[in-house]
């Protein structure tokens, strides 16, 4: 069951915050609030039009993946470049857009001041050029989407469709070569006569019907009579 909060006060309340959709003024945020996944808007601050200031409304809004909404003023201006002015302060690892490099398809940021290995990452998508397609018209359609890919593929969608196609591959590839349908190595010159008992045939009479004793070891063949 959803449900939706709108806050215009910007406030920010401990909860599971699963992941947000990121518009020009207005943060839609998903949290798991008492067993009940609930939809919560929040009106974004003037002061998050820098990028150092956006990045620490997100962080401490506890998120831990955004999409910014595609055809947003937020996502047309949004460039490699801009988003590492925040260096100085932040950890910023970009992903361009192979056909347009200016252009931010993904990023992984988190504080400076943190354990690189410890720190919670923030993940920012731009679907607007990561290439999925998708003609979604308002964060709500587009929180639904990736919320439910999340769920089905167990990974996050916040890169490319073809970045997370081989990532996909990999790790059926991987499960494959660590449990190879549940197999087991056998040391066939350990058997008896190396391995290469045979398992007599099955012969049946064509007159009669009637099993006939199988041929090898001296055995001759009969007949009915």
């Amino acid at each position: 069951m959803l449900m939706i909060n709108r806050d215009n006060t910007s406030s920010i309340t401990p909860a599971s915050i699963v992941m947000g959709i990121l518009m020009d003024n207005e943060l839609l945020l998903l949290e798991a609030v008492q067993g009940k996944r609930v939809l919560r808007s929040l009106q974004l601050p003037a002061a998050v039009s820098e990028p150092g200031g956006l990045l620490e409304y997100l962080w401490d809004a506890g998120l831990h993946s955004a999409w910014v909404m595609p055809a947003t003023t937020r996502s047309r201006t949004a460039t490699c470049s801009w988003l590492e002015q925040a260096s100085n302060n932040w950890v910023v690892r970009v992903h361009p857009d192979p056909q347009e490099p200016t252009r931010p398809i993904h990023a992984l940021l988190w504080p400076r001041e943190r354990d690189q290995w410890q720190a919670r990452r923030l993940a920012l998508a731009f679907p607007e050029y990561a290439g999925w397609g998708w003609d979604l018209t308002d964060a709500r359609s587009l929180l639904a989407t990736v919320s439910y890919l999340d769920q089905v593929l167990s990974r996050s969608v916040t890169d490319s469709p073809d970045l997370l196609a081989h990532a996909l591959l990999n790790d059926l590839t991987h499960d494959a070569a660590v449990s190879p349908l549940g197999s087991s190595p056998v040391d066939l010159s350990a058997l008896p006569d190396g391995g290469a008992t045979l398992v007599p045939q099955r012969r049946v009479c064509a007159r009669c019907g009637v099993d006939a004793p199988p041929l090898g070891h001296g055995t001759a063949p009969t007949l009915c009579a």
